[in-house]
């Protein structure tokens, strides 16, 4: 039953959450229309928040329960059906509540995975199947294509297709008859993704998600695309299945000839040996980001524009490379610098909460695709701490600051210290005055991030309001720009960004800027509280071992630059929990890794970004804290990345294992996209490990992959930034300080390390060399077993290339030598 009367008059109502959330919203329109206070009781933070009066019109928050009986329902207390708010209530759309009864009864195999992206698919009435044998062996039993669906659970057009299409009766019952429908996560399945996307891109010239291609049963594609509405995706599946009907034979030629063709691109060698590594590719690379800046707003091209770090990180590099004093080397730092200040002050920051979001749809930076990835967090972090390294400007800091709280408060799980991966862009409307919206439970993209002027000025009052509108240019009508709003989803709506200065602010104010400095603050944080007591954004709470290999780094670098203990402790956390449940030693020359985890370890083993970006991490942890341990997972790792995914023809490294299962394409990436390339990833971890233990099968390995990339590197080097930040390094040579001591948190090794580390040095290795690592540091390296400490004081011994100095003890003597290089 939709709606069930426990009780008297006046007393307890059974409904579904759905219905309550509509409550909620109608009562958040209606304090809103009256200018009624808003301190609302936050009982849940998914789809609750209770009022704390005690008069029979408002929930009575002590009467807040779940009961084991109705898993799906609740009792609230709420006002007589007949009194003068019980009345619009029984208004709502009961019809709903009973079509998400029926659905949350009926469900599909995906009930059984984990992914949080299967199961909201798991109630369609699409009889979806996993990437499975199960799946392939029916579509070859009952000669079926298979229609598979690639997307993420933060992904918003994937919603959007799932709620027209796949919760679309009468599509479903195509898919079902004439089809084996396979839905996949890609950020678990990246090697399924790869190759399909690889596919759609070479047949669409481009691709995205969701990702909508027909296979036949043994795995080859010969249609795709993405997003499809219903009227035409319907109209695609019916020729689609007449097609495989009448021409069945024909569709597996022409299938199998494209993927041969794509298989032989992929295979074609992207190393020319007539190409060297010279300063030429640096020139070329610095020469392309110049011609796509964007002057006026930073950032590279126009609209849309994503975060590329991987683009700062280079530039900050060859800032570095040219010693900081040419006129690219200005030229460099001032790209870079301008991106990142115009990005902190832009929309596409949550200025509340911390973080950035996914990227902007316009040029300023100014309205964003609202999810948040754990991978840009990470990244932006480590672009956000060089700058404050390179340029000790505060504001950099600050923004580095806003990104660890964001995601050490909202993206961390408590339980075990590693990280989730992402939130989503849509959310329901928290404040409506459109009064068909009282009975919607329609996500809205931004809806958790942007502020209509009504609400700033109630919450904040008129003079506070007056100079937010300000810094935040907030307007009646909302503050998107023409181009700002492709869909005309942000009317009234506003995002915040920073479109006056403090200064300007309170020049037009006449106050103080400390008195503007502390309203801006207190308005913050008064709109943070009332955005809390918004129904959240969805979370996918799985955890992605490459991803927090990448944000267990960054922890490192902020612990390193800010010489904060907390940090550390973070990266430990997590890096603790990859080793003991996403690690497998199988044997004393193979350590497994393991992609995934959610309430429990996925059976996916990892792809190559896995084990390159924990080799990263561990040899960070390793540098900050001596413990050897780090640095033999570190070794253990590489090895079985080596035997794995590396070729040994060509050099370079592949996504998958050659002995992967039904994954028809064996891809080499080279392309630094929202992530740099494993293999420019795998250039910077063996250069590290080469320099540490003094084994040249790294320095080798480390030419080779480079090499494996020389026509991108040297044709088309804007691609491939990560590779080129390689270049600088092999065409300097490690610095090496290996660090004698007995503690590292002993005062004057801490002076010695802060010598090292506080400034920005990309070739730079650090060695601690303590008592409890001696014996297995000096088994790799015979050089490291002759390094002793002079006097019983910790000891600096700095190497550049294979020419060691002799050793300092002193911060001054150590800066004398680093500088002696510059």
């Amino acid at each position: 039953m939709a709606m069930t009367l426990l009780g008297k008059s006046g007393g307890w109502w059974l409904v579904s959450k759905g219905w309550f959330q509509r409550y909620l919203c109608y009562q958040e329109r209606r304090l809103l229309s009256g200018f009624l206070p808003t301190n609302y009781w936050i009982a849940s933070s998914q789809y609750c928040r209770c009022f704390p009066w005690s008069s029979p019109y408002y929930i009575r928050r002590s009467f807040w329960t779940f009961t084991s009986k109705f898993p799906n329902r609740f009792p609230v207390l709420l006002p007589l059906k007949k009194s003068k708010l019980g009345r619009p209530l029984m208004s709502a759309h009961m019809s709903k509540d009973v079509k998400q009864e029926t659905m949350s009864m009926r469900t599909n195999r995906l009930a059984n995975e984990k992914s949080p992206y299967l199961l909201q698919h798991a109630n369609n009435p699409v009889d979806w199947y996993p990437w499975s044998e199960e799946a392939f062996g029916k579509a070859k039993e009952e000669n079926k294509p298979i229609f598979l669906s690639v997307g993420y659970s933060t992904c918003h057009w994937c919603h959007v297709m799932e709620k027209e299409s796949f919760e679309n009766e009468q599509i479903a019952s195509i898919l079902n008859t004439y089809f084996v429908s396979v839905k996949v996560d890609r950020e678990e399945r990246p090697d399924v993704d790869g190759v399909y996307m690889t596919f759609v891109q070479a047949t669409n010239g481009n691709g995205g998600w969701p990702m909508s291609i027909f296979l036949t049963p043994d795995l080859v594609p010969f249609v795709g695309t993405t997003y499809l509405p219903p009227d035409r995706f319907a109209s695609a599946l019916q020729q689609i299945a007449e097609k495989w009907r009448t021409s069945k034979e024909a569709i597996e030629q022409e299938g199998s000839r494209v993927l041969n063709a794509l298989q032989q691109y992929l295979d074609a060698p992207r190393k020319d040996d007539s190409l060297n590594i010279t300063t030429s590719c640096l020139e070329q690379g610095y020469m392309e980001a110049k011609e796509m800046f964007d002057e006026e707003y930073g950032g590279f091209g126009t609209a849309p524009k994503f975060p590329r770090p991987v683009v700062y990180d280079f530039l900050f590099t060859l800032y570095w490379f040219d010693g900081g004093k040419t006129e690219r080397a200005k030229d460099c730092l001032n790209m870079a610098l301008q991106t990142l200040s115009n990005m902190a002050k832009g929309g596409i920051h949550d200025h509340l909460g911390g973080g950035f979001h996914r990227y902007s749809v316009d040029q300023y930076w100014h309205v964003p695709h609202f999810e948040k990835m754990l991978y840009d967090q990470s990244q932006l972090l480590q672009s956000y701490l060089d700058a404050y390294l390179i340029t000790k400007d505060e504001s950099f800091r600050d923004t580095a600051i806003d990104i660890l709280s964001y995601v050490l408060r909202d993206m961390t799980d408590k339980n075990t210290g590693a990280f989730f991966s992402a939130e989503d862009a849509d959310s329901l409307e928290p404040f409506s005055t459109d009064s068909s919206s009282i009975n919607s439970e329609t996500k809205k993209e931004g809806a958790f991030y942007t502020w209509t002027d009504f609400e700033c000025k109630l919450i904040l009052g008129p003079t506070t309001s007056k100079l937010i509108s300000e810094h935040f240019d907030i307007k009646p009508e909302g503050n998107a720009r023409p181009g700002s709003d492709p869909f005309g989803e942000l009317g009234g709506k506003n995002v915040l960004y920073i479109a006056k200065s403090l200064t300007e602010v309170s020049k037009s104010m006449g106050v103080s800027e400390a008195e503007a400095n502390v309203a801006i603050q207190e308005a913050k944080q008064k709109l943070w509280e009332q955005r809390n007591r918004r129904a959240r954004p969805h979370l996918d709470d799985k955890i992605i071992t490459s991803w927090n290999a990448m944000m267990i780094y960054s922890l490192v670098k902020a612990y390193i630059v800010l010489e904060d203990e907390q940090y550390l402790q973070k990266a430990m956390d997590a890096a603790t929990f990859l080793k003991s449940y996403m690690i497998e030693t199988t044997s004393q020359e193979t350590t497994l890794i393991y992609r995934s985890y959610r309430e429990g370890r996925s059976d996916v083993e990892g792809f190559v970004e896995d084990y390159a970006h924990t080799i990263r991490a561990f040899l960070s942890v390793f540098e900050a804290t001596g413990n050897e341990e780090w640095l033999k997972y570190a070794i253990q790792l590489q090895n079985t990345q080596d035997a794995t995914f590396y070729d040994e023809v060509n050099g370079g490294y592949f996504s998958t294992s050659s002995q992967a299962k039904n994954i028809l394409l064996r891809r080499k990436d080279d392309y630094d996209g929202s992530e740099p390339s494993p293999s420019a990833v795998s250039g910077w971890n063996l250069f590290r490990l080469g320099a540490i233990t003094g084994d040249t099968k790294y320095y080798e390995k480390f030419k080779s992959t480079i090499n494996a990339f020389s026509i991108p590197v040297n044709k088309a080097p804007f691609g491939v930034p990560a590779m080129l930040i390689n270049c600088c390094l092999l065409l300097k040579e490690a610095t090496r300080v290996v660090l004698v001591v007995d503690n590292m948190k002993e005062p004057r090794t801490r002076d010695l390390v802060n010598a090292v580390v506080s400034r920005f040095e990309p070739n730079r290795v650090l060695i601690p060399l303590k008592p409890d690592n001696q014996r297995f540091l000096s088994s790799l390296s015979t050089e490291l077993k002759a390094m002793k400490m002079i006097e019983d004081s910790p000891t600096a011994y700095v190497c550049f290339g294979k020419t060691c100095k002799n050793p300092v003890t002193s911060k001054e003597e150590l800066c004398a030598l680093l500088d002696s290089e510059k």
